[in-house]
């Protein structure tokens, strides 16, 4: 038998073993985003990565100002928009009009004060509320520009998993 082949069937046996003896992968979503986890399947479209966990299901995208709202271009009041759907003491600050649409908006996520937790972790800012009665919840991070949206399919336990890997 040649020699190359046993190299690289060797090589092969190796690198297969390697990537399924991962316990987690690292995600980039930014210089100072990441996060490590263990995904089942992953799948990317447009601007959307979905992620499938054990138990539940975690979804990505950055936030496009021009069409997370369809019929308003948030261009400019995107970081405080997103944050006004967690903390009322931003939407208060808000033109009458886009903080009705804060609130209307809040509310299609199901994102209540009570269930609402704002976390600043120095380099980003962490959002998060979670529905028990709908078993998910939503995380918006804010770090310096970059404007992320995480909605989490499945029980409290996973959503505040995620959250903890978010702060480490």
């Amino acid at each position: 038998m040649n020699i190359n082949k046993i190299m690289l069937g060797a090589i092969f046996i190796f690198i297969t073993s390697i990537s399924f003896s991962a316990k987690s992968l690292e995600i980039v979503f930014s210089n100072v985003l990441k996060l490590n986890i263990n995904p089942h399947k992953v799948a990317h479209n447009g601007n959307l990565i979905i992620l499938k966990l054990d138990n539940s299901v975690l979804t990505h995208e950055i936030v496009d100002p021009k069409n997370f709202i369809p019929t308003v271009d948030l261009t400019g009041n995107t970081e405080t928009f997103m944050s006004s759907l967690f903390d009322i003491k931003t939407r208060q600050e808000l033109p009458i009009w886009l903080a009705k649409l804060s609130e209307s908006t809040s509310a299609s996520f199901n994102i209540e004060s009570k269930n609402t937790y704002i976390e600043d972790l120095g380099k980003i800012k962490l959002y998060s509320s979670y529905n028990d009665n709908e078993e998910q919840g939503v995380i918006l991070i804010l770090n310096g520009g970059g404007v992320h949206w995480f909605s989490v399919m499945g029980d409290k336990n996973d959503f505040n998993n995620i959250v903890k890997l978010f702060k480490e």
